[in-house]
């Protein structure tokens, strides 16, 4: 796995908090894409498509020294995360069980 940059990495994460419900809908991924060019989007969400969901946890559990250390720095991701979760309106439970997990993980 590369060395991402911040913004890439909250892509991905973005990603896995959006397919909570199984579907990433088009705001969704309006919004992540804000966070990137639209090779770099490609080349994260490829990743996240092949990944499992094991895999995809294991991803974002390597970035902790790096990106989500202190408590600010996992407010400014789940912050992000609501976001793209708020982004069409339907919080479903899935989308919410998600999110206590991700609390949990990180």
């Amino acid at each position: 796995m590369k060395n991402w940059t911040y913004n890439e990495f909250l892509a991905f994460c973005m990603l896995y908090a959006a397919s909570a419900d199984m579907t990433i809908s088009e705001e969704e991924e309006a919004l992540i894409k804000e966070k990137l060019n639209e090779k770099q989007y490609q080349s994260i969400k490829a990743i996240f498509d092949k990944s499992s969901d094991a895999a995809i946890i294991d991803i974002i559990l390597s970035y902790h020294d790096q990106y989500f250390n202190t408590e600010e720095q996992r407010e400014r991701l789940l912050s992000e995360m609501r976001k793209v979760l708020d982004a069409d309106h339907q919080y479903s439970i899935m989308e919410r069980n998600l999110m206590k997990l991700f609390k949990h993980l990180i």
